[in-house]
């Protein structure tokens, strides 16, 4: 039977306009048409909700996004986290849909995937990605590794620790601060350590840091920013966990930091999601597209010091940069490490050893 082009054409047409946005194969159509698709669909949205645990600096990350694509308008909600995720849950549990996307850790992105709150996606900018999940559900944009800091003022160069054993003395006393938002810390370790590929070893991290936190008796605060800052000011020397990109951003301006040189760092993913009941569909993948893509991705890692898994973009980016030429490779905890169980024990062990009865508390 003799069936036109044209008629052919139209059915094609049919078929791509009924599937789900992001769902059409790049067999079928051209990355210029699909784009097309998605503005059309976005012009009609008008707006994008991302709830995120980071900095979406506005001047360099989300004003080219919007001078891209002025028909829609970015809405913003910066979280802790754990909030994050347990808001969404809730809310899709009362058929509440109220954001598009989502960046969250690993631990916690993990949480809303179990919810079954996530739509699957092919990702088009992320082929080649180290550090990713076997599924398409999400895509570990950023990294942001852990690493104990010192002052190099403070502290007699022939003094200054370069191995994690260093750490274990008490001429710390008095000189060391702990945060309690390292509560992944014994996790990041327990992976490092690990006995062969999949074996977490907690009976070595905590025992170390057991140790550590006996010699030093370290100032408990909070976060990583005020603890750096006072780092920097010279009114204390150790740092016995930091967060490499608030260390990294710190010496960046001048601090008298430096890193302890182990060599090789454990990171975390911070992950990007698109909500399975998004209200704005085609504006989420536009962003999705623009946050993934060199455009994107390097100014949100500059400004924010944090590592990426882009192998190419990883030759252009400071954090990734800076840490290669002060000799560092790091790694990601892998997804098979960060389960409800592990961040647990991990959090549980922290705050235990700091004196922490809530997260900030003192007991």
């Amino acid at each position: 039977m003799f069936v036109s082009c044209r008629i052919i054409g139209c059915l094609i047409a049919l078929v791509l306009s009924a599937l789900p946005a992001g769902s059409v194969s790049n067999a079928a159509e051209s990355k210029e048409a699909r784009e097309q698709r998605l503005i059309e669909g976005a012009k009609k949205e008008g707006e994008v909700v991302i709830w995120h645990i980071s900095n979406l600096n506005k001047k360099e990350v989300l004003a080219p996004f919007m001078k891209k694509y002025p028909f829609i308008n970015v809405k913003t909600w910066r979280h802790r986290g754990a909030e994050g995720a347990t808001k969404a849950i809730e809310e899709a549990k009362a058929n509440l849909h109220n954001h598009d996307l989502s960046i969250l850790a690993d631990q916690n992105m993990g949480r809303i995937l179990q919810a079954g709150l996530l739509a699957e996606y092919n990702w088009p900018n992320t082929k080649g990605w180290v550090h990713q999940p076997d599924h398409n559900f999400y895509r570990g944009i950023v990294a942001s590794a852990k690493v104990p800091t010192f002052n190099t003022k403070t502290i007699a160069k022939s003094d200054w620790p370069k191995t994690w054993e260093d750490l274990i003395d008490a001429k710390w006393q008095g000189r060391a601060l702990a945060s309690t938002s390292g509560e992944d810390t014994a996790l990041y370790t327990a992976y490092f350590w690990r006995k062969g590929d999949r074996e977490l070893n907690w009976d070595k991290s905590f025992k170390y840091w057991s140790d550590v936190i006996t010699a030093t008796k370290p100032k408990v605060s909070r976060g990583f920013t005020g603890p750096t800052e006072m780092l920097a000011a010279g009114t204390s020397s150790l740092l016995i966990w930091n967060a490499a990109n608030t260390a990294q951003r710190a010496i960046w301006k001048g601090a008298p930091l430096q890193m302890l040189p182990v060599g090789h760092l454990i990171a975390g993913n911070h992950s990007l999601a698109i909500l399975k009941e998004a209200p704005h569909p085609n504006a989420a993948r536009l962003f999705a597209d623009y946050i993934t893509s060199r455009e994107g991705l390097v100014p949100y890692a500059d400004t924010r010091a944090v590592l990426v898994n882009s192998l190419e973009l990883a030759k252009v980016t400071k954090a990734n940069k800076d840490l290669e030429e002060r000799g560092f490779t790091f790694s990601v905890l892998p997804h098979w490490a960060v389960t409800k169980e592990t961040n647990a024990k991990s959090v549980n062990f922290w705050l235990q050893q700091l004196g922490v009865k809530k997260k900030g508390r003192k007991r």
